[in-house]
């Protein structure tokens, strides 16, 4: 969660992480491969493939500690924690796994958030009828969400187009330009809000 939520990849793109693709000392991950759960020729499977695009393929900045710090320390007890390496394709060193520590899909994170959504909002509504208040809820959301979230949060921090454009391997330019304009509206309008209530006319 930490890793998808600090680095906005794809979740194809984290899942396929192996060891090779951390590079601690220069804080950077190299998106090279997808591992996906697809049915082709009839069976049902996970498989490696190449990002469709050239922007896909990309060398991205670790951005938050917390992200170096959540690598480091698996990448130091994965070798006990998984005994068995998984190789596909040539790729092995696989860093995130299921609890059989078996290869892990979309489907389980995504199962995950919502185990872990429904969890917090029983404690909260409890929480908040001792309170005698309305219950902040978790809305429902998926693990794309993560990768929208993190956008959100470049786009705030920076207006270097093609910087956020090759952090998040958009193919298209107009795409990057959409998110971000969107998101800069949006401040423009808390903003005015926030002030609006200030301004006096001399």
């Amino acid at each position: 969660m930490v890793v998808l939520l600090g680095t906005g990849m794809r979740v194809a793109e984290c899942t396929g992480l192996t060891k090779n693709d951390v590079d601690l000392e220069n804080n950077t991950i190299s998106v090279n491969h997808n591992l996906i759960y697809r049915v082709i020729d009839g069976k049902a499977g996970f498989h490696i493939n190449t990002p469709k695009t050239t922007n896909g393929t990309r060398t991205i900045p670790i951005l938050y500690p917390q992200v170096a710090e959540q690598l480091r320390t698996l990448i130091e007890v994965m070798d006990t924690l998984y005994p068995e390496d998984l190789v596909m394709n040539g790729y092995h060193g696989f860093l995130f796994r299921n609890r059989e520590g078996y290869f892990l899909s979309a489907h389980n994170i995504n199962r995950a958030i919502q185990r872990i959504s429904i969890a917090y909002n029983a404690e909260e509504m409890d929480q908040a009828e001792l309170e005698d208040r309305e219950p902040e809820l978790l809305p429902h959301f998926s693990v794309h969400n993560m990768r929208h979230t993190f956008c959100t949060r470049l786009c705030e921090s920076t207006n270097d187009i093609k910087f956020i454009q090759q952090v998040m391997g958009h193919a298209d330019f107009s795409t990057t330009m959409d998110i971000y304009t969107h998101i800069t509206q949006e401040n423009m309008r808390e903003k005015a809000e926030a002030i609006k209530g200030n301004l006096v006319l001399m």
